[in-house]
């Protein structure tokens, strides 16, 4: 055989050993990147980020309670943590009231989908140090709603006294945290109405599998001796700031409503109270004016706070207070 027949055959060798293999330029491009395709039938690649590799992420704290992804939607980011010494870098004018409540830890992360690249989820976890202080976190999100038992309306069942779901966004306590998972779109497209019925169809999902992988906690146990006849529901609440008689105690209240005459009752642990708070409240017993009516029930303080324009008929009152009584001396 001749050495220019030879040569022929090897350079037909090295073509079929090439065949089929990509480029080294098409190896550097991963193969998830979805590609766009032009009016002329050409295939581009698709102007997005990079793909974030959160097999390597580490969680820990508060992160713990969070998947790396949920279902299509992957973690896009590291995740971030902070602490009451910084937590103010991250919420700008708020992060008192969670330290008030006891925080202890935060982290945030994102989440992105590449059939939604314009969408992205933001997660956060607060460890709230005890059940108390993120269901009365939560508490507060609710004290201004005229009607809180809507707010978890969309939720699972039995999530829906827990949460609290917005036209973006969803808020909830489980156990000793409080979640807060927020839509962004940033589709030049996008309406605030788009924007609630493509959250409320993704974040309750998401939302349901960080639920359901919380140890479940129940609620603080003063919270069920408010009596139910005219309960406006989902308004028991737990607050480190109520202000009674000239006083900020650490209280439990619950909110009423018949017709269009409203009123709250509260309970207080003398534990939770400094010296002087017990002696003031202690003097209200006998001293406070209509819009207060105070008792001391063992290792309690209860009452109720008066509307000043209108008050619920006598009878109604005493019946509500005494079954508040009745309930806290039932207590062990």
């Amino acid at each position: 055989m001749s050495i220019s027949v030879k040569l022929i055959i090897m350079a037909l060798a090295l073509i079929c050993v090439g065949c089929g293999k990509p480029s080294e330029s098409d190896q550097s491009k991963p193969a998830d990147v979805p590609r766009q395709t032009t009016g002329n039938g050409t295939s581009t690649e698709a102007p997005i980020q990079p793909v974030f590799d959160y097999s390597k992420v580490l969680l820990k704290g508060p992160g713990t309670v969070l998947q790396k992804s949920y279902g299509e939607w992957g973690m896009a980011s590291e995740p971030r943590y902070f602490g009451p010494d910084n937590l103010y870098d991250l919420i700008n004018g708020g992060s008192e009231i969670f330290i008030d409540y006891g925080f202890l830890q935060i982290v945030t992360t994102d989440y992105r989908s590449s059939a939604h690249p314009d969408k992205t989820i933001t997660a956060e976890v607060y460890d709230m140090s005890t059940p108390l202080g993120a269901f009365g976190r939560v508490s507060k999100y609710l004290e201004n709603l005229a009607s809180p038992k809507d707010a978890g309306k969309g939720l699972p069942a039995a999530m829906a006294p827990y949460g609290i779901l917005g036209d973006g966004d969803l808020i909830f306590w489980r156990g000793k945290y409080l979640v807060h998972l927020m839509l962004m779109d940033e589709d030049p497209a996008a309406t605030p109405d788009s924007i609630a019925a493509f959250s409320n169809k993704v974040i309750p999902v998401i939302g349901q599998e960080i639920f359901n992988g919380i140890e479940a906690a129940d609620a603080p146990a003063l919270i069920s001796v408010f009596p139910l006849d005219h309960l406006v529901e989902r308004s028991q609440a737990y607050y480190y700031d109520f202000e009674i008689v000239d006083l900020k105690i650490k209280a439990y209240t619950a909110r009423y409503q018949k017709s269009d005459i409203s009123w709250m009752l509260f309970c207080a642990q003398t534990a939770d109270l400094s010296a002087d708070q017990s002696k003031q409240l202690q003097a209200a017993i006998n001293g406070a004016d209509d819009g207060w009516r105070v008792l001391r029930i063992g290792d309690y303080f209860a009452g109720v706070q008066l509307d000043s324009n209108a008050k619920p008929d006598a009878e109604l009152l005493k019946k509500q207070l005494d079954a508040l009584q009745a309930a806290l001396k039932s207590l062990k």
